[in-house]
C-alpha cells in the first residue's frame, strides 16, 4: 500500500500542469489541504504540504529560494545557465524600464526548479531590477494563494508572465520553445510567440 502510495505522489509530482482532480491536494484520499496545513515560518510563506514536502506559498524573492531545502536545485539550476544565448542585442530587450515580470512558480515543482533558477540568473547578468518581478509561489493545484492568483488563469507552473507598460505581451509557460532567454525576447518584440500549450 506504501509503494502505490508513493508512486501516486510521484506521478502528481512529475507534471507540473493543471489537472481538475489531481495535483498536490489529496483530500480525496482524506488529507488536509494545503491552507489547512502548518505555517512553519514567520511571514507565512513557508508551509508543510500535504505530503510532507517544505514547499514555499505566497510572495517570494531570491532570498526566499536559496534557504534550504530550496538552495540545492537554486544553485543547480543557476549553473545550467552557460550563456544567454541567442542574439546579444536582442536580449538587452529584457531590462527595458517598461518591462515586468510576474513569476508564478511551485517550489515542488521539477519545471519550476529547472527554469525559474535560469530566470534569476539571466536577471542577475541583465542588471534586471528587483521591483520588475514579481515572484508568487503556489500550490499543486494552482490556487492558492488565492488572492494572488485570482484571475491569472495559472494552469502551469512555471507561468512567467511579460508585462509590457503594465499590459500583459505574452507568456512563458513550462518550458522553453528555444531558452529560455530568447523565447522571453521573441515574447516582447514580436506577436506570434506562442508557449508550448498554445502550439
Amino acid at each position: 500500500m506504501r509503494i502505490i502510495i508513493a508512486l501516486a505522489v510521484c506521478a502528481a509530482l512529475t507534471s507540473c500542469g493543471f489537472d481538475g482532480q489531481n495535483g498536490s491536494k489529496l483530500d480525496a484520499e482524506g488529507t488536509q489541504s494545503m491552507k489547512d496545513t502548518g505555517i512553519i515560518n514567520a511571514d507565512d510563506t513557508q508551509v508543510l504540504d500535504e505530503v510532507g514536502i517544505d514547499t514555499l506559498l505566497g510572495r517570494i524573492t531570491k532570498e526566499d529560494l536559496m534557504r534550504p531545502p530550496h538552495r540545492g536545485w537554486m544553485q543547480d539550476g543557476r549553473a545550467s545557465l552557460a550563456s544567454l544565448g541567442g542574439d546579444d542585442s536582442n536580449v538587452n530587450v529584457l531590462d527595458d524600464s517598461n518591462v515586468t515580470y510576474e513569476i508564478y512558480m511551485g517550489t515542488w515543482c521539477e519545471d519550476s526548479q529547472r527554469e525559474v533558477p535560469k530566470f534569476l540568473k539571466m536577471a542577475d547578468i541583465l542588471g534586471i531590477d528587483d521591483d520588475a518581478i514579481k515572484m508568487i509561489a503556489v500550490s499543486g493545484d494552482k490556487t492558492e494563494p488565492a488572492d494572488l492568483v485570482a484571475g491569472k488563469d495559472i494552469q502551469y507552473v512555471p507561468t512567467i508572465i511579460v508585462m509590457v507598460d503594465g499590459k500583459e505581451k505574452g507568456r512563458f509557460v513550462e518550458q522553453a520553445q528555444k531558452s529560455l532567454p530568447e523565447d522571453l525576447v521573441d515574447i516582447i518584440t514580436t506577436d506570434t510567440y506562442k508557449h508550448v500549450y498554445e502550439n
